[in-house]
């Protein structure tokens, strides 16, 4: 008998729904595309019920119209037969099945109930325990009732004919915090979540993946502890509904319910799953795991919604554990007799690995190479932590220096000294097989600034390599002293250091010599270039390339394009020198190298510049020295901050260029490197001279002698300075051209071009008045260039402190954006305010300052705002 005609039974939840919008859209494309059966799966707590309830909701209507059956939701929970599933179905649509007493005749009854309904959405919830029966039940009825639709939930497929799977993963972060601080304000009412208490709120979303159920039970918990308490305490026992035995009580709870399900096999497989870390794929589970069908558990983990399957760049699968599910499978781990023959084959499982990868990373700059040492970082790092905590000095050396080719690449300069500072910490009394480590410990050193521990482990590298005689690591040593002693000033110890070095590969066997002798090469020719003997230099880059090609060494090539565009930067050929440093980017950026990309930016940079195009080269140079702070590299960070400041001198902005000469000479002192000391002052003295203080002009030169005495070889550096030094010249302005022009001829480069074009800036209109920004004190007032008077802010506080924070960070990083977060804090210092509410007041207060005169000037960027690095600024 027909109940009483309604059209659904699914009840509007009172909490809000977040997220899912491209969910809800897939689900509708499957069953408008004449699919039948869509299964949602996924792990306990993911959302799957959420979801299939708002899809019921929403088309509810439209499954009801024209005389339509509607949408039905059946919680099938507590069903455990086929006769418990009829009997769920016939309750949700308010049917009772006279007559019909056997299971076939039940199944075919409503069967045929259903089809009377016509077009019908049924919501089977929560199938996972009972798939064999709710899959050939469903069977049947897609078969009796050809207008009825299905949308399952399932922890596991129900692997039927015409079944469309729809794995569902967890919220996105922005999506998950929006979900917590939604639940977290119905529990806690009051002033909203400041920037850091988002920050952590975010930080929490990621731990438990975005898992909507891990989510509420997390924001529950806002009623005794802050976000920022709850993450500095977070641990899986406190997602729990205190008095909630349910299996959606706790996370916990929901977890252990699809563990009791599973084989032992399986339930083994999933412990030994949690000492993985980022991912594994097939053949590293059959190495490690150790637990009999390997292959059979993992189809079992996965069928489970217990570990998910996940899709790497290179097309291969891969799976991973929820972060959530990872602390109940360790929890299971702990109580394995094998745990700890699991960590070992784990640990030397991947220094293999790694030492393959990186064999072919090194050798030949393989970019498939780094990528997959990239991928397995983390894997990685937790076999060096185990062979680390277990004293096992040889395999800790293997896995750190098989990760060496990828950190040194992407710029983990801190990571890799900290990994290298554990595994030379197990050997006392070092090996002769550490040498390695010292001199890629000694590398990571340099680029981070530390250049007389950088030498020391350079010592200790070559004393253990004398000591081997391995003539490989000894040539690696030389090239790496003469590196550090390039940067102290004195190219030409530096070239005998590289031609050493050449010398002794000469006579060196091995995998890695044909890439130490092209790293020469390229090594010896950089210096000759700045010795200004491109001939010679171009010799030697040439021969790099050739060694690099016949490699395959892609960095080393896009190394060399840089050097080559810097040679045809020298001797004016922009041309060339443009479409060379293309080239290198083409190539960092394939790798991922973030250090070549920004080195290539910041000379693209200074060819822009000799180029007039002074608003690009700002961009570029504050581009390069936001990577290189980023990555921890003084000297690079110094150059590129260097050349920003002289693209502000070329636009005779002399505020602007003095403090961001005062930031790249606190970034150089760090490393004493005494070119750059002496280009800074030199810039400095011009700078002074420009704006008419004469004095101060000659002490910045008479500091920039001082430093360049440790340069003497370096033509082109004491040219540059020679041609700053001539604004004190008494000499006419066409001697003083004459002068400039014949010292740039002699010592072709960018940096004396540059020189040149400064000098005859002293007979243009006094630079020191050219428009200027001018932010007042605590951003009180703003005056833009030419105008009478200041526009006061003084009385408008949000304005206030939020100018005045931009332009702090437009000296301290210029640039670099601030975020929303950060310009919400800085408006409104300890207030709590509501999410949208507090969007809205930035984007308010950003769009009256423009209104007030900062249009042009306040810019967007992808992660904030900022002051336009290319317009000068004053801030007092």
């Amino acid at each position: 008998m027909v109940g009483d005609g309604g059209k659904t039974n699914v009840v509007e939840i009172p909490t809000s729904f977040v997220g899912r919008d491209a969910e809800r859209a897939i689900l509708a494309d499957d069953f408008d595309q004449a699919t039948r059966v869509v299964t949602l799966v996924g792990p306990g707590g993911v959302g799957k019920t959420r979801l299939a309830t708002q899809f019921a909701i929403a088309h509810a209507e439209t499954y009801a119209a024209h005389g339509g059956g509607g949408a039905w939701l059946c919680d099938l929970a507590g069903a455990r037969t086929a006769m418990e599933i009829c009997a769920a179905v016939a309750a949700a649509l308010e049917l009772r099945l006279d007559g019909a007493t056997s299971e076939p005749s039940v199944i075919a009854e409503l069967g045929r109930r259903i089809a009377q309904r016509g077009r019908i959405l049924l919501v089977l919830d929560n199938c996972e325990h009972i798939v064999r029966e709710a899959g050939a039940t469903i069977t049947a009825w897609l078969a009796a009732a050809p207008r009825a639709h299905f949308l399952v939930t399932s922890r596991v497929a129900l692997g039927i004919a015409g079944e469309q799977l729809r794995p569902l993963a967890g919220l996105a972060v922005d999506a998950a915090s929006e979900l917590f601080v939604e639940r977290a304000r119905r529990l806690r009412p009051g002033p909203s979540f400041g920037a850091e208490e988002l920050a952590a709120i975010a930080e929490i979303v990621r731990r438990v993946d975005g898992l909507p159920l891990a989510i509420e039970l997390a924001a529950a918990r806002i009623r005794v502890l802050s976000p920022t308490q709850l993450r500095d305490r977070f641990a899986l026992g406190l997602l729990a509904r205190p008095g909630d035995a349910s299996r959606h009580g706790s996370m916990r709870g929901a977890i252990l319910d699809s563990v009791a399900s599973l084989d032992p096999t399986a339930r083994v497989c999933l412990a030994r799953c949690a000492t993985f870390r980022g991912g594994f794929d097939v053949d590293a589970a059959e190495a490690v795991l150790g637990a009999g069908d390997v292959l059979r558990a993992l189809e079992t983990l996965t069928d489970h919604s217990l570990v998910r399957s996940i899709a790497a760049e290179t097309g291969e699968a891969r799976f991973a554990l929820y972060e959530t599910i990872r602390e109940v499978a360790t929890e299971l781990l702990a109580d394995d007799a094998e745990r700890g023959a699991v960590a070992d084959r784990h640990a030397r499982y991947y220094a293999e690995l790694g030492r393959r990868h990186a064999e072919r990373a090194t050798a030949h700059g393989d970019l498939a190479a780094v990528a997959a040492l990239a991928l397995e970082l983390d894997n990685l790092i937790a076999a060096h932590a185990h062979a680390t905590t277990i004293a096992d000095a040889p395999l800790a050396l293997a896995i750190a220096l098989a990760l060496d080719p990828v950190l040194a690449t992407r710029g983990h300069y801190r990571l890799r000294l900290r990994l290298l500072d554990a595994t030379l910490a197990l050997a006392s009394d070092p090996p002769e097989a550490f040498a390695p480590a010292y001199l890629a410990r000694a590398q990571a050193h340099r680029e981070l600034g530390a250049f007389e521990a950088a030498r020391a482990d350079l010592a200790r590298g070559r004393a253990l390599a004398e000591q081997s005689g391995d003539r490989a690591a000894l040539g690696l040593a030389d090239l790496r002293l003469g590196e550090l002693v390039e940067i102290g000033g004195d190219t030409h110890e530096a070239r005998g250091l590289y031609a050493r070095a050449l010398d002794t590969l000469a006579h060196a066997h091995g995998p890695l010599v044909s890439v130490r002798t092209a790293d020469a090469h390229a090594l010896l020719g950089h210096a000759l270039r700045r010795e200004g003997e491109l001939a010679a230099a171009e010799e030697h880059i040439a021969r790099a390339v050739e060694l690099y090609r016949i490699a395959g060494h892609r960095e080393g090539l896009g190394a060399m394009a840089y050097e080559g565009a810097a040679i045809a930067m020298f001797r004016g050929n922009a041309d060339l020198a443009r479409a060379r440093f293309q080239d290198g980017l083409v190539i960092a950026r394939a790798l991922g190298a973030r250090q070549l990309e920004a080195a290539i930016t910041s000379g693209l940079g200074v060819l822009v510049q000799e180029l007039g195009e002074l608003e690009a080269a700002i961009t570029h140079h504050a581009a390069a020295a936001h990577v290189f702070r980023e990555l921890g590299n003084k000297h690079r960070e110094g150059s590129a901050l260097y050349y920003l400041a002289t693209a502000y001198l070329e636009r005779g902005e002399l505020v602007e260029t003095h403090a961001v000469l005062d930031q790249a000479a606190a970034a150089i002192a760090v490393i004493g490197a005494q070119r750059y000391a002496a280009l800074i002052d030199g810039a400095r003295g011009a700078a002074h001279a420009l704006g008419g203080e004469l004095a101060a002009a000659a002490l910045a030169f008479e500091r920039a002698e001082r430093a360049a005495a440790a340069c003497q070889t370096e033509t082109t550096l004491l040219a540059t300075l020679a041609i700053h030094r001539l604004h004190l010249a008494p000499l006419s302005t066409e001697a003083r051209r004459s002068e400039a022009r014949g010292l740039a001829t002699q010592a072709p480069a960018d940096d004396t071009r540059l020189a040149v074009r400064v000098l005859a800036l002293r007979d243009r209109e006094p630079p020191s008045v050219r428009a200027t920004w001018i932010v007042r004190a605590d951003g009180a007032a703003f005056r833009p260039p030419g105008a009478a008077a200041d526009v006061d802010l003084s009385r408008r506080h949000p304005l206030r402190r939020i100018l005045a924070a931009l332009a702090r960070h437009r000296v301290d990083a210029p640039g670099n954006a601030l975020g929303l977060d950060d310009l919400l804090t800085a408006g409104w210092p300890g207030e709590r305010i509501a999410q949208t509410a507090a969007i809205n007041r930035v984007h308010v207060a950003l769009t009256t300052l423009r209104k007030l005169g900062l249009r042009g000037v306040l810019q967007s960027a992808e992660r904030g705002y900022l002051l336009d690095p290319t317009v000068a600024i004053a801030v007092e």
